[in-house]
């Protein structure tokens, strides 16, 4: 399949700074040495800069005086006393973010790759960022540092960061290139973002570890005792079906108890009831013959009162016969 051809020359699957010019092949020229060392004492293409930062085929960019840290705002380096400037530091885990003391003026022919400086690397800090500055850039760069070792890391402004590599491209991939947007100063949404960040400590991050370690063992363990836990659950639950066995016997005895109860319980209620019946005639009986026997002493108690009246009426009747 034969490659399609763009508009601007290229083909497909070639890298954009390798242009195909009639089979002669050109790349973009690296701005080196002399030329490097014009651009910073003309101040053309790099601001601010020092000649002692170009080395070879690069310039070393530098910290700069603007800073920012974790729960606040940017922090200029100059309004700072030397105490507070000496307290500068990037903490383990911790991310802050800086920018450069040189300021980039590239034309519409140059772009420029970055690579972090090797001796960061050894110190225990990683550059955070984009790696190509595209042509038409003016401005700062913006580097974030991330210290992933286990000691404080000092930031102190002009300490060289990046090794940039300049490059002039080539009349064939010279464009129209739209303005990237530029930065002098922090933007709002890495101020908002550092203002509510919290850095992940490494001693934290050491407890959860040590924590986790000794969680695993603990399931380790678990996992090894688990034919023991098993034989002495299957001995428990023996244990239990027996007691519920032992339970059900004597809920069956208690049962046939209550039956047996409710039985005597019903028998001796009518036992009980036919004795009432016999009490209740035998009073009847008894008030019969109470009223029968208040009866008889009423006539022998009469019977007596009028014999005495007879006998009383009969002395008074005698005495007066005597008398008279």
């Amino acid at each position: 399949m034969t490659p399609r051809k763009q508009t601007d020359g290229r083909v497909d699957g070639t890298p954009q700074h390798v242009q195909d010019t009639g089979g002669a092949i050109t790349m973009p020229t690296i701005v080196t040495g002399q030329r490097l060392l014009a651009a910073v004492r003309d101040q053309t293409f790099i601001r601010g800069g020092e000649e002692t930062c170009v080395e070879g085929a690069k310039y070393d960019l530098r910290m700069g005086n603007r800073l920012l840290k974790a729960g606040g705002g940017p922090i200029d380096v100059m309004k700072l006393t030397e105490t507070q400037r000496s307290a500068l530091f990037i903490d383990p885990g911790e991310v802050a973010f800086v920018l450069t003391e040189e300021v980039l003026n590239l034309p519409n022919t140059m772009a420029a790759m970055l690579s972090p400086k090797r001796k960061l690397s050894h110190e225990g800090i990683l550059v955070l960022g984009g790696f190509f500055i595209d042509p038409l850039y003016r401005g700062n760069l913006l580097v974030g540092l991330y210290n992933f070792s286990t000691t404080r890391w000092p930031l102190r402004p002009r300490k060289k960061l990046i090794a940039a590599v300049f490059y002039v491209l080539e009349e064939g991939e010279i464009d129209t290139f739209p303005q990237p947007e530029s930065i002098s100063d922090f933007p709002d949404d890495v101020v908002r973002l550092m203002q509510n960040y919290q850095p992940i400590r490494l001693e934290g991050l050491r407890d959860a570890i040590r924590a986790t370690q000794q969680e695993v063992t603990s399931l380790k363990n678990e996992v090894r005792e688990q034919d023991d836990w098993k034989k002495e659950f299957r001995e428990d639950l023996g244990n239990v079906l027996q007691g519920i066995r032992a339970l059900k016997e004597e809920v069956k005895k208690l049962t046939d108890g209550l039956e047996n109860e409710k039985s005597l319980r019903v028998s001796g209620d009518q036992d009980l009831h036919r004795d009432f019946v016999k009490i209740e005639s035998r009073f009847g009986q008894l008030e019969q013959q109470k009223d029968h026997r208040r009866t008889v002493k009423i006539a022998i108690f009469a019977a007596v009162i009028g014999a005495l009246v007879t006998v009383v009426v009969s002395a008074v009747l005698l005495g007066l016969r005597h008398w008279l």
